[in-house]
């Protein structure tokens, strides 16, 4: 009897062995599928995933994009690898704070008739009735990396939005400024820490890039191809500081770099004159905060096109101050109509007082086309000037409405 017994429990003992080996083999197979869909997961802090595991989640790239982001939204870090070589998005994508994406050899293309950012940050609370307009509220955001590794581009639409625009009282394409922020291909608002490098743009539908009321952005290794109304390449707005610019190559039809200090103190309500929509999601905040530019560095531009290469701008008296502009060589052959490389001003509101415009150091700028290396047509003060080309035969050094606060060296 003792014997039955001893087997009855070597078999039963077997039998719980088997069973723990088979949970161990699901955990284990559970762990390399979860490791298969996300390279790395360090317990609720970090994680890495790659866009290419939830295609077969979505419907479409938008949806798969959607689907990865809320999954890493899980996580205080995260690093998305855009792995596929080319991706079509019906809607903005919209990165959280202490977000990395890595575009490898990728080329994000917008649909025919999409109304909307490539990215922005996440923090924007939209108004349901008034979508494109001013939102209702804005939180900070922060530790937000674009960085293109091989050949990478983000595309605008072929066939562009059409949307009634009740002053002009016409139907037309929805492209330039009058038509306000979602005509940005990236657009950040109220941020810290942004890095955007290593794209092509091309087939923009106003400005490339725009920062309004961001800090501690760098901006670099970028081609910006624009051939449309307001086709800036980078936008610094009212109280942006501490951002640097450099190698920019590219064909731009408006400024390449416009730094433009232009936020009022006052409210504004839409329509405003032939704006139907802000360019700026943080119009309306806090009009009482800084309004200046500050702590600016652009350094090593090749780019042609249209009016300007880089623009230092104030109206309503906000000031810009503290910036260094250098190594800008234009092209030859720039086949643009550009006024002038640098641009020192105040207007497109009430003009600024003198001095606004105050310590800029500017040295090795190279015009080729260009009718003026230097324009300004406003009283500035402590801007320091070195080593100025002009190329265009035709062409002159500068046009200074008060060359009084130059110095030349």
């Amino acid at each position: 009897m003792k014997g039955k017994l001893l087997n009855i429990r070597m078999v039963y003992i077997l039998f719980l062995n088997s069973r723990i080996l088979l949970l161990l083999n699901i955990i284990i197979a559970l762990f390399f599928i979860s490791c298969s869909d996300n390279e790395t997961i360090d317990g609720d802090s970090y994680i890495e995933v790659r866009l290419s595991d939830y295609l077969k989640y979505g419907e479409n790239h938008s949806d798969a994009i959607r689907l990865c982001l809320n999954d890493c939204a899980l996580y205080e870090t995260k690093v998305i690898y855009f792995d596929i070589r080319e991706i079509y998005i019906d809607e903005a994508i919209l990165l959280d704070t202490n977000t990395t994406v890595v575009l490898e050899d990728c080329i994000i293309k917008q649909n025919n008739g999409v109304f909307d950012n490539v990215f922005r940050g996440n923090n924007l609370v939209l108004d349901n009735d008034n979508p494109f307009g001013i939102p209702l509220h804005i939180d900070s955001i922060s530790n937000i990396h674009i960085i293109g590794r091989g050949e990478c581009k983000i595309i605008g639409p072929d066939v562009n939005a059409r949307i009634y625009h009740p002053i002009r009282n016409i139907e037309e394409d929805a492209i330039g400024d009058y038509y306000g922020w979602r005509t940005l291909q990236i657009s950040f608002s109220l941020a810290s820490n942004i890095e955007i490098s290593g794209i092509s743009f091309e087939q923009i539908r106003c400005w490339a890039i725009s920062f309004d009321k961001c800090s501690n952005v760098s901006i670099h290794d970028l081609s910006i191809f624009s051939d449309c109304k307001n086709g800036d390449g980078i936008n610094i707005r009212s109280g942006c500081h501490h951002c640097e610019i450099y190698n920019i190559t590219g064909d731009t039809s408006d400024d390449t770099i416009a730094c433009s200090a232009l936020g009022r103190s006052v409210k504004r309500v839409y329509p405003d004159g032939n704006y139907i929509y802000p360019m700026e999601p943080t119009v309306n905040l806090d009009p009482t905060s800084n309004m200046d530019i500050f702590e600016i560095n652009i350094h090593d531009i090749s780019t042609i096109g249209n009016h300007h290469g880089v623009i230092l701008l104030t109206a309503y008296d906000n000031e810009v101050y503290n910036i260094s502009i250098s190594d800008f060589v234009e092209p030859e052959n720039a086949g643009r109509n550009r006024s002038s490389i640098l641009y020192l001003y105040t207007g497109y509101g009430d003009p600024s007082l003198s001095n606004k415009i105050h310590n800029v150091h500017i040295r090795n700028i190279v015009s080729s086309t260009a009718r003026y290396v230097l324009q300004s047509n406003m009283k500035c003060e402590d801007i320091h000037v070195s080593n100025l080309t002009q190329n265009n035969s035709n062409g002159e050094l500068y046009d200074l409405k008060h060359i009084d606060g130059f110095e030349f060296y």
